[in-house]
């Protein structure tokens, strides 16, 4: 009973302190609530891109292999650069036909200018095979996809995305003519929508025939061209990405001992990439916000040392009348835990919010998942700061002289 009556004091004289200091308590409150909810914001949307990443890779399918340049940027720093030219793509084409089927070039046209009506836009342009609509799963709403006589006769078609169509503003796209860099080409088609991946509108993008695409290219050997292909048996898809990587190996006159200047990958192996660089980033916005409460925390700190000078006559006043350094320390601690607390759970609560509100303005095809588990640890650990936090003030005014506080 006598512990029941003395929790029961502390907490009223906790909540009055609040109400007195209200202003002071708000800001407490907003400081942690802010930092919370951009770790809850950020922590929900890396879930998301992971989850839409997963979605991503699968329409890949588990037999595929993408075949692309890469150098470590240690070696970019020093101006090196890798690429995989056509003729090197050629020579895989051939020398793998017989283990592979939908094997498809995807080279990134530089600088493509887009003119229709006075308009001009330079999407994302890209030169590739009909195979790229199966290896991709991207699908035609209207018209056509490019198809092999389109490439084998280079012909000026393309396919064009619905950004593309919104930005030109065509009523009836499949037919009119746009010029790409000062070529006239027509619209065949025009894709089904994707949204947007990483701030990226997939959907601002022309496609035109792989061969149409070399007119606009650099020589041979200053292409970079990435090829994906489907293994015909995925038992010896390990197989497979050893044949090309000699292939490579040999083509680029890379030594036993020196490192590859490409990467031949399964589509786990894409996926992993990813995933680790997301798993970076939301450790990196954990360490951030952390931090930023550990800031938070020091300028806390000395609010609480300032209100015991500004509270000095109160505590004196507590010691005189009997209350003892548990009741005095109690004060402080419950009171600092109470706003960190607080200021966690609302948090939590707008970051949720926030994050709810914004996934209406995202394609239906990424699911929005809430951190709760990780959520609940934050508010933990916004507990347990405010109880580190008043340590120091609750046992500076322990030490206060009943007296002496009571003449000041």
């Amino acid at each position: 009973m006598k512990n029941i009556n003395f929790s029961i004091d502390v907490m009223t004289h906790v909540f009055e302190s609040l109400r007195v200091n209200a202003l002071k308590s708000s800001l407490i409150i907003v400081s942690v609530a802010i930092g919370v909810m951009a770790l809850i914001l950020g922590l929900t949307f890396s879930s998301t891109l992971s989850k839409s990443l997963v979605w991503q890779f699968e329409n890949l399918g588990s037999n595929t292999l993408t075949v692309s340049s890469y150098l470590p940027l240690t070696e970019q720093l020093k101006g090196k650069k890798a690429h995989i030219s056509h003729s090197e793509y050629e020579y895989i084409k051939r020398n793998v036909a017989d283990k592979t089927q939908n094997i498809t070039p995807i080279i990134q046209v530089p600088g493509a200018r887009v003119q229709y009506a006075g308009r001009t836009l330079q999407p994302s342009a890209l030169g590739t095979t009909y195979s790229y609509m199966q290896m991709r799963s991207r699908y035609v709403a209207q018209g056509r996809f490019i198809n092999d006589a389109d490439n084998t006769l280079r012909r000026r078609s393309v396919v064009i995305g619905q950004t593309v169509v919104d930005d030109l503003s065509l009523t009836d796209p499949v037919g009119e003519y746009i010029k790409v860099n000062d070529e006239w080409f027509v619209i065949v088609g025009v894709m089904q929508e994707k949204g947007s991946l990483f701030g990226m509108d997939l959907d601002e993008i022309i496609i035109m025939p792989y061969q149409t695409s070399q007119a606009f290219l650099p020589a041979d050997d200053h292409q970079d061209v990435l090829i994906q292909m489907n293994a015909k048996d995925v038992s010896q898809i390990n197989n497979l990405k050893r044949q090309i990587s000699g292939m490579l190996r040999e083509l680029h006159h890379i030594e036993a001992a020196k490192r590859d200047d490409f990467k031949v990958e399964t589509t786990d192996e894409l996926l992993s990439t990813f995933n680790s660089v997301i798993k970076i980033v939301s450790v990196t916005l954990i360490a951030v916000v952390a931090l930023s409460l550990v800031v938070a925390s020091v300028g806390m700190t000395n609010i609480f040392l300032l209100s015991i000078t500004e509270r000095t006559n109160e505590i004196g006043l507590l010691m005189a009348l009997g209350a003892g350094r548990k009741f005095i320390s109690s004060l402080f601690i419950l009171e600092s835990s109470v706003l960190t607390t607080a200021g966690g759970i609302i948090g939590m609560f707008c970051g949720y919010v926030l994050a709810l509100l914004m996934s209406m303005f995202l394609p239906d095809k990424y699911t929005v998942e809430f951190p709760i588990t990780t959520g609940c640890i934050v508010v933990l650990f916004c507990f347990l700061l405010g109880v580190l936090v008043s340590l120091i003030p609750a046992s500076k005014a322990c030490t206060l002289s009943p007296s002496r506080a009571l003449t000041q």
